[in-house]
C-alpha cells in the first residue's frame, strides 16, 4: 500500500474544506500522473508493464472479475498502463487539455467531468466491447476532449471569437489524430469513444455560458467534486489492497 503515497489521500479532504476544490484539480493533474508512473514501477518489479498477470493483480479491467463483484476494478483500470508511452502521452493530454479546461470550467466541474467521463468509458468498455483486459486512461482523457467540444461549439460566447476558432481547429485536430489512432490494435476503441461521449454529455450540462475569470463554484459541484475524488481513491485503495491480499501464482 506504500505505492499510493498517502500525501496523495487528501483529496477528499481538500475538497471539502472551503477553497480547496482548486487544489484538488490540480492535485489530479498532477497525481493521477503521478500515481500511474509509481504503479508503473510496481508493475515492472512484479513482472513488468505489459505483463498481463500484472496488470490483472494490480486492478486492470478484467470483465468476469468485475461481474463476480470487484466494481473497483472499473476505476483502478485507468491507473494503470501497459508500456511507458502508454502513460506518458496519457498524462501529457491530462496536463495540457485539462489545465485549459480547468480554466474555463472551475475546478469543481473539471473534476466532476473528468470522473463521469472516466466511469462512463469504463462501462461502455465493459458492456460492449469483448477486451478481456483493458487498462489506462485514455477513457477520461477523450471525455475531456468530448468537454472541449461543448466549449467550442456550443458556447460561442465562453471564448472569444479568434481564441474559439484556433481552440476549435486544435480540437478537431486532436480528435482526428485520437480517432485515428483508436482503431489500431490493442486499442481500447469503446472505451475511447465512450469516454469522448460522455464528456459532451456533462459537458452540455455543466460548461459555463460565458466566460468568468473566476468561475463561481455552486453548492452542487462542491459536493459532486468531492464525491468524485471519494470514488477515485476507495476504487484505487480496494484495488491495492486487493492485490496485496492476492499471491502472485493465484491471478489467472
Amino acid at each position: 500500500m506504500e505505492w499510493l503515497n498517502y500525501h496523495h489521500l487528501f483529496y477528499f479532504h481538500t475538497v471539502v474544506r472551503e477553497g480547496g476544490v482548486a487544489a484538488a484539480a490540480r492535485k489530479l493533474r498532477i497525481s493521477h500522473p503521478t500515481v500511474s508512473t509509481q504503479l508503473r514501477l510496481l508493475e515492472e518489479a512484479l513482472g513488468g508493464s505489459e505483463n498481463d498477470l500484472v496488470l490483472v493483480r494490480l486492478g486492470g479491467q478484467v470483465p468476469s472479475m468485475i461481474l463476480d463483484g470487484e466494481p473497483w476494478r472499473l476505476i483502478s483500470s485507468a491507473f494503470l498502463h501497459a508500456g511507458i508511452l502508454h502513460v506518458g502521452l496519457n498524462s501529457y493530454v491530462l496536463w495540457i487539455v485539462g489545465s485549459s479546461l480547468e480554466r474555463m470550467l472551475g475546478s469543481a466541474r473539471f473534476l466532476v467531468a473528468y470522473t463521469f467521463a472516466l466511469v462512463l468509458a469504463s462501462l461502455a468498455s465493459l458492456a460492449l466491447s469483448d477486451a478481456s483486459l483493458t487498462v489506462g486512461a485514455s477513457g477520461a482523457v477523450f471525455g475531456l476532449f468530448g468537454v472541449e467540444a461543448v466549449v467550442v461549439f456550443l458556447r460561442p460566447d465562453l471564448l472569444p471569437t479568434g481564441m474559439r476558432q484556433a481552440h476549435a481547429r486544435n480540437v478537431l485536430l486532436n480528435l482526428a489524430i485520437n480517432v485515428v489512432n483508436s482503431f489500431q490494435p490493442n486499442i481500447a476503441t469503446i472505451a475511447h469513444f465512450g469516454g469522448g461521449v460522455a464528456g459532451a454529455l456533462i459537458g452540455y450540462f455543466i460548461v459555463p455560458q460565458r466566460f468568468d475569470a473566476k468561475p463561481s463554484t455552486p453548492g452542487w459541484a462542491r459536493v459532486a467534486a468531492a464525491a468524485s475524488v471519494l470514488l477515485l481513491l476507495v476504487g484505487l485503495a480496494l484495488a491495492l489492497f486487493s492485490a496485496w491480499r492476492t499471491p502472485y501464482f493465484e491471478v489467472g
